[in-house]
């Protein structure tokens, strides 16, 4: 069995999963977008499919329209692995970047940085020594902000 997973794209809720979920994400952006990720396991005998229901009813299948309400999808792309990584540009077929780097860049002395993560929580570092390129160690695996102070 693959993975399900159900959000409620008014509020950007997880709703629910099913199947081998692991790693559900939803991310909010500006204008009603959602970044939405999942992780699951596959058997390689079975087929592998991407759906997008207009309900959160799963037996909700269809959706005759009203020419103003609707879903639109963009960037779908399916990965290996545990984690979704940042959009891969294709066109019909498979392709290939190099891996994310992320470090600041320009900025060096002493500050006091301040990670918060997107679950909340927050570590702060006093007087950090910044270098080029340095980045914190991260405690979870997504950041939501970065606040750098003198």
């Amino acid at each position: 069995m693959g993975a399900r997973l159900a959000i409620d794209l008014q509020t950007g809720a997880y709703v629910t999963g099913g199947g081998s979920v692991v790693n559900p994400t939803v991310v909010a952006y500006p204008n009603g977008w959602y970044r939405v990720s999942i992780a699951g396991t596959h058997s390689i005998s079975a087929p592998m499919w991407f759906q997008v229901n207009s309900s959160l009813v799963a037996t909700d299948t269809s959706f005759t329209g009203n020419g103003v309400n609707g879903v639109l999808t963009w960037g779908a792309q399916l990965e290996a692995g545990q984690q979704a990584t940042s959009y891969v540009p294709t066109s019909a077929t498979t392709a290939t970047r190099a891996a994310d780097v992320i470090g600041l860049k320009g900025v060096s002395g002493s500050y006091n940085v301040a990670e918060t993560y997107d679950d909340l929580s927050s570590q702060v570092y006093t007087n950090q020594t910044i270098t080029d390129g340095w980045w914190p160690t991260l405690t979870r695996d997504r950041i939501w902000s970065l606040l750098i102070t003198t």
